[in-house]
């Protein structure tokens, strides 16, 4: 899997009668001076590039200076970071396998080798999730409620309860299937069943128990998850998940450098 394109959390073209009516417009440095002042909770920023296109930017602060940064979207972000690290696990996986045993076999060698391969075992399984977290928080109606029935009365989540409080496994499944009138366990359920797991491995890593009883090795069991979970095809759950809800936000980049996911 190839790197993805890049993009912005709010953009879109201008026609040419658009354009000529922004290139008309001007303002002074005291005008922008004073909306700077005021905050951004009265103006957005916008960017027009030189492709006549608008970008959602926001204002950032530093030393006295103002800087307009052009506002990515995370959803694409998270997911490219998750990409990133996905990309070298099976040849490091395997480079690590070798190191502890034959005649070549090294302690300190497979160690440094598994915390390498550990760090990036954890930054993909942490950011896949937090790019199908943040799709679900962002795509979810403002007014949107969303209900659970209980045996003597019924729960109701406003917008921001159903981010706050409602687990990831319940948004992946019943809350995504109310917003979108569809269910991508239904229809999809093998990349279902492995997103699933994916939260688990994440619940695991996150929430690091040690084992108490017994004379095995104290994280014997998280480590052999971590080392046995498929990461190229959780991945690619993740991109239909999030392209079956949004169809092409994530897209191969059309460039020609070459740096796709190791199978």
């Amino acid at each position: 899997m190839k790197h993805v394109k890049k993009k912005f959390i709010r953009s879109r073209g201008l026609s040419e009668a658009e354009g000529t009516i922004l290139d008309s417009v001007s303002a002074t440095e005291e005008t922008l001076g004073t909306i700077v002042q005021r905050g951004g909770d009265e103006y957005v920023a916008i960017l027009l590039t030189t492709g006549q296109q608008l970008v959602q930017a926001f204002m950032y602060q530093h030393e006295g200076n103002v800087y307009p940064v052009p506002e990515a979207n995370p959803i694409v972000l998270y997911f490219e970071i998750a990409r990133h690290n996905v990309r070298d696990l099976n040849p490091v996986r395997r480079d690590l396998l070798a190191s502890v045993v034959g005649q070549e076999a090294n302690v300190i060698v497979a160690n440094n080798k598994f915390y390498g391969f550990y760090a990036r075992a954890a930054g993909a399984v942490i950011f896949m999730h937090t790019a199908l977290e943040a799709f679900m928080n962002f795509v979810i109606p403002k007014t949107f409620t969303y209900s659970r029935s209980k045996p003597r009365h019924t729960e109701v989540f406003d917008c921001s309860q159903i981010q706050r409080f409602i687990p990831c496994e319940e948004k992946l499944d019943k809350v995504m299937s109310a917003v979108f009138a569809k269910s991508f366990a239904l229809d999809h359920p093998a990349e279902y069943k492995r997103l699933l797991r994916l939260l688990e491995l994440r619940n695991n890593l996150i929430h690091t128990k040690a084992l108490v009883k017994g004379p095995r090795s104290i994280y014997e069991a998280l480590y052999t998850e971590a080392l046995d979970f498929d990461y190229y095809a959780a991945l690619k759950a993740v991109r239909a998940f999030l392209n079956y809800h949004s169809p092409s936000l994530i897209e191969d980049c059309d460039c020609d450098r070459e740096d796709g996911v190791q199978e």
